[in-house]
């Protein structure tokens, strides 16, 4: 299943591989539909010109780094340069898809909006394929379970009989959702605005996705690098709302909740695979059942707590009502 089909100019092509490619040729689609919707066109292929070398050069080049000590040895510097060697993560891609929008028209409001919605889409499109590649699998089912049946789990297509959690179908759900939900609704918010929540839409639930996937994950020990920059993102709400707004009591009071937060995250996921020595010697393990609400629902907080953040920073201004004479 993950062999490559073809080879071309020297290089292999997997099913995955044509299946990314299908998706990204499917969000350049949208982006120019809704370009061309919202009087767009021009500045759009320019930023979709820009958009492609970059989003996956800088995707490419953010996996690289992090995982800088074990690349380089392995594969050398130029592993670097080498993007069509694969390793991707997602936020180096929408980091070249903004620098693209950058260099575009970085005033257009708009051009943001569409961009993060395009963006969504091919990643929801990726999420869909990852079992062609073997990836998008949580933790391991005993065959039997009454949880052992599509889309909660699937079978591992080398060992039928061994079943994992699907958690790349719910991620690529979650991410069409958001595209679903903000394109129908994009007329009621400013110019920008959309770009804006899809971020923080994203980063909320990665916190939760990241630390259910067992699969090839960006890490540092048990810190997972996808995750830690999600909670970054989200305090960069409350960051930017006390810099630009105003720092009173009830901002100053979403950011120490942000950190609380966060803090409790770190150590539930070193929880998770780490256990917990008790007197005596004894290991405790906490269960998966505990665990994974638990962080579900501080990311949830945390993207709630930016979310209030983001109102504050596209609140429109309040006009004096005229009165009548």
């Amino acid at each position: 299943m993950y062999d490559p089909l073809f080879s071309l100019g020297g290089y292999e092509v997997a099913p995955f591989t044509l299946a990314l490619l299908a998706g990204g040729l499917a969000a350049c689609g949208l982006f120019l539909w809704l370009a061309r919707r919202g009087g767009l066109l021009e500045k759009g292929e320019k930023c979709l010109l820009a958009a492609l070398p970059l989003s996956v050069f800088l995707g490419h080049l953010l996996y690289c780094l992090a995982l800088v000590f074990e690349v380089v040895p392995t594969y050398g510097w130029l592993f670097l340069l080498q993007p069509w060697r694969g390793g991707y993560m997602f936020y180096g891609c929408a980091l070249g898809m903004g620098l693209a929008v950058l260099l575009t028209d970085a005033r257009c409001g708009r051009l943001w909006d569409l961009a993060a919605l395009s963006l969504l889409f091919v990643l929801a499109c990726a999420r869909f394929a990852e079992p062609l590649d073997g990836q998008g699998r949580g933790i391991d089912l005993e065959s039997g379970s009454p949880f052992c049946f599509f889309p909660v789990a699937f079978a591992n297509p080398e060992w039928p009989d061994e079943w994992n959690l699907a958690v790349f179908f719910w991620e690529g759900l979650y991410a069409l959702g958001v595209v679903l939900a903000l394109t129908l609704t994009r007329a009621r918010r400013v110019p920008g605005e959309t770009a804006s929540l899809a971020l923080l839409l994203y980063a909320s639930a990665q916190i939760l996705f990241e630390t259910l996937r067992r699969d090839e994950t960006v890490r540092w020990r048990f810190v997972r690098v996808s995750q830690l920059l999600s909670a970054l993102i989200l305090g960069g709400f409350v960051l930017l709302c006390l810099l630009r707004r105003r720092a009173d009591r009830k901002n100053v009071l979403r950011g120490i909740f942000i950190l609380l937060l966060a803090g409790i995250i770190v150590a539930l996921e070193f929880s998770v695979d780490k256990p917990l020595e008790l007197p005596g010697g004894q290991l405790f393990f906490f269960p998966y059942e505990v665990t994974y609400p638990l962080i579900g629902l501080c990311g949830a907080l945390m993207g709630l707590i930016a979310f209030r953040c983001h109102r504050q920073l596209f609140a429109r201004p309040s006009h004096p009502s005229v009165k009548e004479s």
